[in-house]
């Protein structure tokens, strides 16, 4: 089982050499950082290249930019089934034993998704660095996808949190409708996961931090807070259909 950090990148240099850090001194290491940079036109590319330098494990794979989807779907081929995929957007920050920690509830005996919580900071000063695991017991959610379907809900977090089986990353990805998801890519991850029937476990207490810095570009947005026109709900219902109808299960499915 090979443990891979799968950052996606745009245009966020400032943030990135920290998110890499993090990333390259946890106490568990990764087999591989797969940085997906998504045509950026920044100092991302110099940074890159500088670090690749000195860190054997970080791979960075250049695109021309297609939005957070694409370079989900970028990682494919990077991927194997028995790997277990760490999602991490370029912005965040990983606590130094943050993979330990997730190992240590042994969730991928029993599931196929996992999630924990996040910590917000803008001062780097303010992130987490250390975690550890809760007294409260992991939550293990055996299967939800009619549950889903029929109530749309959103189980999981955002993903930074995110930690795939690499079987179900595959059986997720790549997702063809690349416009629909330019952002808030992670609703792929985790709609999409519990309509395919994965095993999802939550673990709290465990906090990735979440920089909130002002150019997010989902969060603090009107869309955040629920405030759509008619003309941007009616888009939104679409995409929903879209993917909801693109993750069928098979009729004979019992959950």
């Amino acid at each position: 089982m090979r443990r891979i950090c799968l950052i996606n990148n745009y245009n966020y240099g400032r943030f990135l050499t920290a998110c890499l850090r993090s990333a390259v001194l946890q106490s568990v290491p990764f087999d591989l950082i797969l940085v997906v940079d998504d045509g950026s036109t920044d100092e991302s590319r110099l940074i890159l290249e500088g670090l690749q330098e000195l860190t054997p494990t970080l791979f960075p794979h250049y695109q021309e930019n297609g939005g957070q989807l694409s370079c989900f779907n970028a990682a494919v081929p990077y991927i194997h089934p028995d790997d277990m995929v760490w999602c991490l957007d370029s912005d965040d920050l990983y606590p130094l034993n943050y993979v330990e920690s997730v190992l240590a509830c042994h969730p991928f005996e029993v599931a196929d998704f996992v999630f924990s919580e996040v910590t917000e900071f803008n001062d780097i000063d303010d992130a987490p660095k250390v975690c550890r695991v809760a007294a409260e017991p992991p939550l293990l959610i055996p299967a939800s996808a009619h549950l889903t379907r029929k109530t749309r809900c959103w189980i999981g977090a955002p993903t930074s949190t995110l930690v795939l089986k690499g079987e179900l990353f595959l059986k997720l990805l790549p997702y063809p409708h690349l416009a629909d998801w330019r952002v808030r890519a992670d609703d792929i991850l985790v709609l999409g996961a519990s309509l395919v029937g994965a095993r999802k476990l939550y673990l709290p207490g465990l906090r990735v931090g979440y920089r909130v810095h002002g150019g997010n570009r989902y969060y603090g947005s009107e869309a955040f807070y629920g405030y759509l026109t008619p003309a941007e709900a009616a888009v939104r219902a679409a995409v929903l259909e879209r993917l909801f109808d693109y993750y069928r299960l098979p009729p004979d499915t019992t959950l």
